[in-house]
């Protein structure tokens, strides 16, 4: 799941990216729909900065095997990127272990696809993290970062904690690397949510630094989110 870099209302609805699965008694799964007002990923917006429908499936497993499904439409500038379509799919498998006294160490790949993009851009993320009582390390190498055909590091932190009237505090910030660019770039979130039933929305800050400002334009400038999302289960 992408963490962080889209709504915090999936963080709190399904296991994330960087967030340790806890142990479901059997097998457990999880489903959301979501309308959100920008797709933000790692502080760059995947939308140009327009509004997004996302669905979103979880398993998880008493062994420590978590998984989901992502699907969510994008939208990205012709240049540098080509035409990558209109649809994003994320498919991703992990495994969490407890190490005791409340820390776990956590394992995750992930496949991106763009099923209806003119040029392939499809790749592949792997991670590991360590969490520690709602707050995750996480380091991650993708093989295509961010449709620049260069490989890619990724440096996050992120936590969440519960807060008075059913209020849901998640926030982050991450470094990602550019090697073979020579360049890299800050960014960060921090976001409310709140749980209505089945219903959830959130409010959320996203944005990146000045470096990520010059790499991709006004997609990387802080900007307000707001999501709605559905629990089908």
């Amino acid at each position: 799941m992408r963490l962080l870099a889209r709504s915090a209302l999936l963080f709190a609805l399904a296991p994330g990216w960087a967030a340790a699965p806890s142990r479901a008694a059997e097998l457990e799964w999880t489903a959301a729909v979501t309308a959100t007002s920008d797709y933000y990923f790692r502080g760059v917006s995947q939308t140009v900065n327009e509004p997004a429908l996302q669905a979103d499936l979880a398993v998880e497993h008493a062994s420590g095997w978590f998984g989901s499904l992502f699907a969510s439409t994008v939208g990205f500038p012709e240049q540098p990127y080509g035409n990558l379509g209109t649809f994003e799919l994320a498919a991703q498998v992990g495994y969490g272990h407890a190490l005791g006294r409340g820390w776990t160490a956590v394992g995750t790949a992930a496949y991106y696809a763009y099923p209806n993009a003119e040029i392939g851009h499809d790749y592949l993320e792997l991670g590991v993290g360590l969490n520690y009582r709602g707050a995750t390390a996480s380091f991650g190498w993708a093989e295509d970062a961010l449709g620049y055909a260069g490989s890619g590091r990724i440096w996050e932190l992120v936590g969440s904690r519960s807060l008075p009237w059913r209020l849901g505090l998640n926030a982050g910030v991450g470094l990602y690397e550019l090697p073979d660019f020579d360049d890299e770039y800050a960014f960060w979130h921090v976001a409310l949510t709140r749980p209505l039933g089945r219903f959830a929305a959130d409010l959320g800050y996203y944005g990146s630094d000045s470096d990520g400002r010059r790499l991709f334009g006004p997609r990387a400038d802080p900007r307000l989110v707001v999501g709605f999302s559905y629990r089908v289960r």
